[in-house]
C-alpha cells in the first residue's frame, strides 16, 4: 500500500489516528489488540523534491519524530498504537523526498525505511 502511494507521485502529508475498535469486543479482552486505525492524508509531491542520502533521512527522523509523537500523545493516541502511529509521520519524511539514496547510490525501498524509521522509533522513545 504505502509503495504505492510513494510510486503515484503522493507523499504523506499527514496522519489521523481514529479510534475505529471496540476494546470490549471479545478478540481485544485481554489483549494488545491495535484500538486504532490510521488514515493517512496524501499530496501530490512537490516537483522540485529533492534527493537525499540514507544518513540525511536518519537525521531528518530524529530531529522530526520527537515532535510528531508528542502531537500523537496529545490526540489520545495510546502506547499499544503509538509505533503504528509513528508511521504516517516517518513516510511523511520519507515520501517528500524525490528518493532517498542508499550507500550504493540505489533509492531506498519503503520496506528499509519501515524498518529505519521503527529502528529510530526504539531509539527515541520515551520510557
Amino acid at each position: 500500500f504505502l509503495q504505492a502511494i510513494i510510486d503515484a507521485g503522493l507523499g504523506v502529508d499527514g496522519t489521523w489516528p481514529i479510534r475505529t475498535e471496540n476494546p470490549s469486543r471479545s478478540i481485544a479482552q485481554g489483549t494488545n489488540a491495535l484500538a486504532s486505525s490510521i488514515v493517512l492524508v496524501c499530496r501530490k509531491r512537490a516537483a522540485d523534491a529533492l534527493t537525499i542520502t540514507r544518513a540525511e533521512f536518519i537525521r531528518l527522523l530524529r530531529r522530526e519524530l520527537p515532535e510528531a509523537i508528542d502531537d500523537i500523545r496529545k490526540a489520545g493516541v495510546g502506547p499499544v498504537d503509538m509505533q503504528q502511529s509513528v508511521i504516517g509521520p516517518g513516510m511523511g519524511i520519507f515520501s517528500r523526498h524525490a528518493k532517498v539514496l542508499e550507500d550504493d547510490d540505489s533509492a531506498m525501498t519503503v520496506k528499509t525505511a519501515l524498518a529505519i524509521i521503527n529502528r529510530v522509533w526504539e531509539e527515541i522513545r520515551p520510557g
